[in-house]
């Protein structure tokens, strides 16, 4: 737990106190933020992460509701704004059958592993954050793709709808036991490593930029 103190004058013009943190947060993260007069609590808020975002609490079952916080149905996916699957989570998810979720424009936001013994669809852009595998039998992303640690995408098919942005890390698509086709519709940007295994279709005007 980090405290800390920030003093405002009495009648001071300042009306708007902004606090800035930078880090991981989601799961069972919070940050409450304390008033006082002297040394008496006039208020008082907490904040929480977005909703909806996956805890893991139960079981590794994605679609078992009791896993996730912010939702009463696992459809709910299907219309959020944002999902957050935070590193700090108990268990990684695990999809039986095919994985769809998000609404074209939902921001995902990945800090885990994610396996599938279906297809894995992710309708809107995605953040994988840190070192990550995504496993599936194909995996699709309608939005652009950041990657801020070295991913692998272990699937027959990987189509990436919009731009990939490796911020130098590394981008690993298929395995040596599993070859994939890759399909590439927007950029490819600065990544230290691209490894391909299997056939690789550019869909339009597509660069792709290795460091």
């Amino acid at each position: 737990t980090n405290t800390g103190t920030i003093t405002l004058a009495e009648n001071a013009a300042t009306t708007d106190v902004i606090l800035s943190y930078t880090g991981t947060f989601g799961g069972a993260d919070s940050i409450s933020v304390e008033f006082k007069n002297g040394t008496e609590p006039v208020a008082s808020s907490s904040i929480e992460p977005d909703a909806p975002y996956w805890t893991g609490s139960v079981n590794t079952a994605w679609n078992n509701v009791a896993n996730w916080v912010g939702i009463t149905d696992i459809t709910n996916l299907n219309t959020t704004s944002k999902i957050y699957i935070p590193s700090a989570a108990t268990r990684a998810p695990e999809v039986t059958g095919n994985l769809a979720a998000g609404s074209g424009t939902t921001k995902f936001y990945i800090g885990k592993n994610i396996s599938s013994t279906g297809s894995m669809t992710f309708n809107g852009s995605i953040i994988l954050d840190g070192n990550i595998t995504l496993t599936a039998t194909d995996v699709t992303i309608t939005g652009d793709t950041t990657l801020t640690g070295d991913t692998i995408f272990d699937a027959t098919s990987v189509t990436f709808s919009g731009d990939v942005d490796s911020d130098g890390n590394n981008l690993t698509i298929g395995t040596n036991s599993n070859a994939t086709t890759a399909t590439f519709a927007g950029d490819v940007i600065r990544t230290s490593t691209l490894t391909l295994y299997g056939n690789t279709t550019l869909s339009g005007a597509v660069t792709i930029n290795v460091n």
